[in-house]
């Protein structure tokens, strides 16, 4: 399975998609549900461990003391939470690959 949180805060990544426009519908359409399925999906722990993660670029250890729990636990929290999000982007991708697809043809 692909790992959609290193896909949107890679650029390199997502280079790989195709080109520039269906890149940015791509990119732009998981960004705009990202921020609800963290709210809805993670507890708040998971929340705060990704995002201190992928957004602060923090180390585990770094996670692990700032909010004073282990850094096996924070590996678990980001794991887990990673695992979900990327169910979830999963089929969000694939509705938006298909649309956009339709989309071009429909152009041609």
């Amino acid at each position: 399975m692909k790992d959609f949180t290193d896909i949107i805060y890679s650029s390199t990544e997502a280079s790989a998609i195709g080109d520039i426009s269906s890149q940015k519908i791509w990119r732009s359409s998981l960004c705009s549900v990202l921020p609800q399925i963290t709210e809805k999906e993670l507890t708040k722990r998971q929340k705060q461990c990704l995002e201190m993660k992928v957004i602060e670029n923090m180390s585990q250890a770094e996670i692990a003391e700032a909010l004073g729990i282990s850094q096996p636990t924070v590996c678990r929290h980001i794991e887990l939470a990673k695992k979900i999000v990327n169910n979830r982007l999963s089929y969000c991708a694939e509705a938006v690959g298909r649309a956009n697809k339709s989309w071009l043809n429909s152009l041609n």
